[in-house]
């Protein structure tokens, strides 16, 4: 039997079972899709936030004396550095809300600082705690000491910069003198050599290196909840189901199948049309389930969802679509062995 007549054959036999298994195994790989997509967004968001609140950023200050200003900026440089960047020691000027003022809280920032936080080095920022207290506001005038006039141009980002800048106005200087403390982004997978890196450029005594944000000892990385979610065999999981219900169905058509071998078709013919009708029935629905799983997890994560992560969620539709269609096609097998004639006889 030709492949041309095994799929006629098949498209002819799509019967209502036939057609509501494909429906089951279509929520199925819905299902499938749905979650993995969901598993990676979450792990994607958790990444995300945790690098808003200064996961990969390390604060290197020293009790005895300030750092080298230009020392923290030549950590640009270095590979595995994403940004480094300090707060100068000494304020090259005074920000006033009025001429003649009072001195507002003010923090003057290396141009990596900039790159650390992910602000521009061309504008000028405002503390939340600031704004909160309603003493400066984004779009306001400052005075220097020299006179010359400050706009400040936003505010802060809520997440990852550090408590002390949020009560200050911020500005960033060429990177002249020592600074405070330095900060130090490093590119991930480089966090250990953090430490070593920091003592290599700064000679100081007493230099403390230590992570800006940390995450709980006992909490998995999103990494780790990956692969924890991928070592459950969902694919495995959902595709071994469809193949059960393809071979419940197999086993109820029975009665259909003995007319065929009546006929003089072989048990591997049988199979094949048994095969190829859920090819038939189940590619339409395996494509609507690749479609709608991200965009409904998009909904239900609230996030867009990565070209990647649509990708991987249709692999494991498609794994699980593979598997199911396999294990079918063997409970098939299984369900037509035996005798024609006595398969018949209640007919």
């Amino acid at each position: 039997m030709r492949v041309k007549d095994v799929f006629t054959e098949a498209t002819r036999q799509l019967t209502p079972r036939v057609l509501l298994a494909s429906g089951i195994a279509g929520l199925i790989l819905l299902g499938i899709t749905t979650l993995t997509a969901i598993q990676a967004l979450a792990a994607l968001k958790q990444e995300h936030d945790a690098r808003r609140a200064g996961k990969y950023v390390y604060q290197i200050s020293s009790e005895s004396s300030p750092l080298s200003a230009s020392a923290c900026e030549s950590l640009n440089s270095v590979s595995g550095v994403w940004a480094a960047g300090g707060e100068l020691a000494e304020a090259p000027t005074r920000l006033m809300l009025t001429p003649q003022g009072r001195p507002l809280p003010a923090a003057f920032l290396t141009p990596g600082a900039a790159r650390v936080w992910g602000l521009s080095e061309s504008e000028s920022y405002v503390g939340r705690e600031l704004e909160h207290r309603r003493i400066a506001a984004p779009g306001q005038e400052l005075f220097r000491d020299e006179g010359a006039r400050l706009r400040i141009s936003a505010s802060l980002p809520p997440d990852g910069v550090p408590g002390p800048l949020q009560s200050a106005v911020v500005e960033f200087r060429p990177a002249w003198g020592m600074v405070s403390v330095c900060w130090l982004r490093m590119a991930p997978g480089n966090q250990e050599a953090a430490a070593e890196l920091a003592r290599f450029v700064f000679d100081t005594p007493n230099l403390k290196v230590q992570p800006l944000h940390s995450d709980p000892a006992a909490a998995a990385t999103p990494h780790e909840q990956w692969l924890r979610y991928l070592g459950m065999r969902p694919a495995w999981f959902a595709g071994l189901t469809i193949g059960a219900l393809v071979g419940l169905i197999a086993f109820a058509d029975r009665p259909q199948w003995a007319i065929y071998r009546t006929f003089g078709a072989s048990r591997w013919e049988v199979s094949a049309i048994l095969l190829a009708q859920y090819v038939v029935a189940g590619f339409p629905v395996l494509l609507a389930a690749a479609l709608l799983g991200p965009t409904l997890a998009g909904t239900i994560v609230g996030v867009p969802v990565p070209v990647a992560v649509s990708l991987v969620s249709w692999g494991q539709a498609l794994a699980a679509w593979c598997v199911g269609l396999a294990s079918g096609w063997l409970g098939g097998v299984l369900a037509t062995a035996g005798n024609p004639q006595y398969q018949l006889k209640d007919r």
